[in-house]
């Protein structure tokens, strides 16, 4: 069964710029079908990276996805997606405020 799917506003506002449709579709779906496959990134509350690669340009070429499994509540949010070219990992303060916002997710304060 796969989980149901949220999105921010960083994350729509970008993702249409990084993936054609097709592109989007397919790495959403393999996520939402997969979630707990990527890894947790270290000081995020639970946040995940899922590598994608686009048509023509692999892995390394590719997008990462940020992204919130809440298994409890059956949720993917995808938060934030990059171009591994325009952003090679996640700050301290972008992990910082990925906590933050997976925290009210959580409903904690």
């Amino acid at each position: 069964m796969s989980a149901a799917i949220a999105y921010t506003s960083v994350y729509v506002k970008r993702v249409d710029k990084i993936l054609r449709r097709e592109e989007r579709d397919a790495m959403e779906l393999h996520v939402v079908e997969n979630p707990e496959i990527h890894p947790v990134v270290a000081g995020t509350g639970g946040v995940r990276k899922a590598r994608w690669g686009r048509q023509g340009k692999g892995k390394r070429g590719g997008v990462r996805a940020i992204y919130f499994y809440r298994s409890s509540a059956g949720v993917v949010y995808f938060l934030d997606i990059y171009a591994k070219k325009q952003k090679a990992d996640l700050t301290p303060a972008d992990k910082q405020q990925l906590k933050q916002l997976v925290n009210r997710l959580r409903g904690l304060p």
